[in-house]
């Protein structure tokens, strides 16, 4: 048995690679945005520091800064030393403390 494309198969196709390209520049490098490692992510928890030698020795300031918003230390929790590889770290409550519980009654 023969498999034959027929014409909506190759409209189909067609499609798709339209779709695809659709609102990307001409340059051959506009879908490399893509593959681009964010530099910093992070929210009240923790988060990512994207590795580089400068960030490797700046990574407790950053992290420090970034934690101290909410009141909290830092800590480094991984390093994987690589170009496009991350620097994670935790924010956590000091010991001892923690945030203040408001418990509202509804009458």
């Amino acid at each position: 048995m023969q498999h034959k494309r027929g014409f909506l198969g190759g409209c189909l196709i067609a499609g798709c690679l339209a779709l695809s390209t659709a609102g990307t520049s001409a340059s051959p490098l506009s879908g490399l945005w893509l593959l681009k490692v964010p530099p910093f992510e992070a929210n009240d928890t923790g988060g990512i520091i994207a590795w580089s030698p400068k960030a490797q020795r700046h990574r407790h300031a950053i992290a420090a800064d970034h934690c101290a918003q909410y009141g909290k230390l830092h800590r480094i929790t991984s390093v994987t030393p690589r170009y496009g590889d991350y620097i994670g770290f935790a924010c956590y409550w000091p010991r001892g403390t923690g945030p203040v519980v408001v418990l509202r009654r509804l009458y």
